[in-house]
C-alpha cells in the first residue's frame, strides 16, 4: 500500500488439477434447433499442472458530490502443461482432450464509479494472447490476440428497495491453427481459422422486501439471442464449425430469503 488510495499486489501460484467426473465419462446431447451436439469425456486424460503469475495496480479517489472512481489494472501471465479442454467441434461432436502446453498472457483494465444516490458504472477492456502450439512446426506467429469488453450499470432506489442491472458482454474474435491433410497431394499444411466475435447483455430487477428478510429477483439472460457462433476457415473462405455459445433468451426469477 503506498497510500489509501493506491495498492500494489503481486502473486505467483504453482497448480495441479486432476480431471473432473464430467471431463472422464460425460455423455451429453444438446438438441438446438435442428441440430444435436454430442460433448463426451475422455477416460485417458492426464492431469493439469500450472503456473501462474499476476501483477496489479489498483486506484481509487473520491471525486465530485461524494462519488468514487476506482481504476484497477492487471497484467498476468499462465502457463499449463496437459490443459484439459475441449477439442475442436467436427461434425457437430466435441470432446475432452489435452494440450501439451498452452501459455497465455495479457493485461486488464477496469473502471468503475459509485455514486451514492445509487448509480454503479462498471466498464473494462482487455487483450489476450494465446500460445499457438503449432508454431514449433510451421511458420506461423507464436501467439494469437483476443480484444473482449465488459461494461455493468447498476441503479439502486433505496427507498423502494429495487434495483436494476444491465450488464454488456464482448467477446472478441478467437485466431487459431490447425493441420489439415490434402485428399489429392496426402501432404499437411497448416490453416487458420478465426471464431467469430459476438455480443451478450443481461437485465436483472431485485426488489428487496421485509427489511432485508426478501429479495425477489427476476431477469433475462442472452437478450440478444446468441446461439452458434461460427468457425470461419480463413485458407478456404467458409465457415469449419459451430460452436455452441448459448441456448437463445432465457427468463428467469429467483426468490431469496434471509434467516436472521
Amino acid at each position: 500500500d503506498f497510500s489509501p488510495q493506491v495498492c500494489l499486489r503481486a502473486s505467483y501460484a504453482r497448480g495441479f488439477r486432476a480431471p473432473s467426473l464430467k471431463e472422464l465419462y460425460l455423455d451429453l446431447y444438446v438438441p438446438a434447433g435442428p441440430f444435436v451436439y454430442h460433448i463426451a469425456g475422455n477416460e485417458d486424460l492426464h492431469s493439469e499442472r500450472s503456473h501462474n503469475l499476476n501483477l496489479s495496480l489498483d486506484y481509487d479517489r473520491p471525486v465530485a458530490d461524494g462519488a468514487t472512481l476506482s481504476l484497477g489494472s492487471s497484467l498476468f501471465y499462465n502457463k499449463v502443461d496437459e490443459l484439459i479442454t475441449l477439442s475442436v467441434m467436427e461434425e457437430n461432436s466435441r470432446h475432452y482432450i489435452n494440450l501439451d502446453r498452452f501459455t497465455s498472457y495479457g493485461a486488464n483494465l477496469q473502471l468503475e464509479y459509485q455514486h451514492p444516490r445509487g448509480l454503479d458504472i462498471d466498464v473494462g477492456i482487455s487483450e489476450t494472447a494465446r500460445y499457438n502450439l503449432l508454431s514449433k512446426a510451421y511458420p506461423i506467429s507464436s501467439f494469437s490476440y483476443t480484444p473482449d469488453a465488459n461494461c455493468r450499470v447498476t441503479w439502486r432506489l433505496r427507498g423502494a428497495g429495487l434495483k436494476t442491472s444491465l450488464a454488456y458482454r464482448y467477446n472478441g474474435r478467437v485466431p487459431g491453427y490447425y493441420e489439415f491433410t490434402d485428399r489429392k497431394s496426402r501432404e499437411q499444411e497448416i490453416r487458420e481459422t478465426v471464431v467469430e466475435d459476438y455480443h451478450l447483455l443481461d437485465l436483472t430487477l431485485v426488489k428487496t422486501m421485509n427489511d432485508g428478510a426478501v429479495d425477489v429477483e427476476v431477469g433475462a439472460k442472452n437478450l440478444l439471442g446468441v446461439k452458434n457462433i461460427e468457425t470461419t476457415d480463413r485458407s478456404a473462405g467458409a465457415a469449419h464449425s459451430s460452436n455452441l455459445a448459448g441456448w437463445g433468451r432465457t427468463l428467469f426469477t429467483r426468490l431469496e430469503i434471509h434467516l436472521q
